[in-house]
Order: C-alpha cells, then structure tokens, then sequence
C-alpha cells in the first residue's frame, strides 16, 4: 500500500504548511497508508547561495520535529542537502528519495514548489513524473493573509524589518529576539560579507497545530526574553 508524502524545508511549521501537512494526512487515511513528511537540513539556500550568508532557520531541526509531531505526523525523515542532491534530475530524486523508498502513491506539495537540478522538478513535471510511474501530485495553493502570501521568506522579511506582529499571524507564532555576537576578526567579517552589526536569532513559541486538540499556545519563557 502506498505512502502519502509531503516534500518541502517547512522552515518555520507555519500556516500554509500546516494546510499542506493537514491534506498529506486525509490522504494517508483515505488510502489506508502511511503519511510522510520528507525535508531537507540544512536549509538549501545555505547550501545554494553564492554568497556567504550564516542565516538561521525559523525553526532549528529539532524545533521543527517536534511541532510536525504536535501536528499528528508519525514520520519524518531528514535529507541531507549537499551540491549533489540539488544536481540530481527530478526523475533521479523521485525514484531514489520517493517512490524506492515510500511506495510513493500520491505526492503533496506547495503549488510554487520545485526540486531537482534547476528547480526543473516544477509541478508540471512531477505531474508528468507520476503519470509515467504511478502516482498522484497534489498542489496545494499558497495561503493569503492580507492580500499576501504566507511563506517562510516573508516572515524572514518582515522580522528583518521588526514587524513581529506580522510575522507572528504569519507563521501563528510569537517570537522572541535573541541577541548574538559575530565570530572572527572584523577583516574576516569583511572579506566574508558577513555584517559589521550585532547579529542574532529569533525564538519562535508557536500554537501546536494538534490535529485532534485544536489550538493551544506556549508563553515565552522569561529567559527567552533576554
């Protein structure tokens, strides 16, 4: 019997994934089969950027196991992102990463999501994938809030600018800042690209999406907020 499988980083848990999350398992139930979420660590543009940039994710891997738990997910396994995995062909992914491994019967994912060398492993693709091998995609469309998309980059866009609010009704999360310090010399820092400025990380303290309890919310911790 075959797997339902979301594919996707799900770096930060936050709305729209829980929307993706919530279809892979009335899938999985439906078919009578296992649900999967299948990502990535680390975060591809780490891997991809042509700059160095030392961003870090919205939800640590261990963050992110924990809250796809809270949201009933039984299984989740980890890839290594490396150069080599992004240069596969989509039908090298699809059959070493999904169908070998999954018995993959349907495949749901973010309408905007892409895989393979090139980000040629488009919807369409995978569409054309799954008709030669025997499973089904499903492309979920992008959630709005306001007029814009939630997406991970978009939080990351407006905690960048301080809005925090407005990250929180993205990813249904309050966050905390943590301050850090740069490592290294300040001609390291520069040859590196790497900003002058005080860096930092911020802590997320999210509703669990449980999929039987409805919401329920953890406080910032006191110590968080230093």
């Amino acid at each position: 019997m075959g797997a339902a499988v979301a594919v996707g980083v799900f770096d930060g848990v936050h709305l729209g994934h829980a929307r993706i999350l919530e279809i892979m398992r009335g899938r999985a139930r439906a078919a009578g089969g296992a649900g999967v979420v299948v990502s990535f660590d680390p975060h591809p543009d780490l891997v991809l950027s042509k700059a160095f940039q030392a961003v870090p994710p919205l939800t640590p891997l261990p963050e992110k196991r924990a809250r796809l738990e809270a949201l009933g997910i039984e299984r989740f396994e980890v890839l290594p992102f490396t150069r080599e995995l992004a240069a596969l062909s989509p039908e090298e992914f699809v059959d070493r990463h999904l169908v070998r491994p999954f018995s993959l019967s349907a495949l749901i994912v973010g309408e905007n999501f892409a895989l393979g060398r090139g980000r040629a492993g488009n919807v369409s693709r995978l569409r054309e994938i799954g008709g030669r091998v025997g499973f089904e995609v499903e492309a979920v469309p992008l959630l709005q809030l306001e007029g814009a998309a939630i997406t991970s980059t978009r939080i990351r866009e407006l905690l960048a600018r301080g809005d925090v609010a407005a990250a929180g009704q993205n990813a249904d999360c309050a966050f905390s800042h943590r301050p850090g310090k740069i490592s290294g010399s300040r001609s390291y820092r520069r040859r590196r690209g790497t900003p002058e400025r005080p860096s930092g990380s911020w802590r997320s303290h999210c509703r669990s999406w449980g999929p039987d309890t409805g919401f329920r919310f953890d406080p910032p911790r006191a110590s968080d907020q230093r």
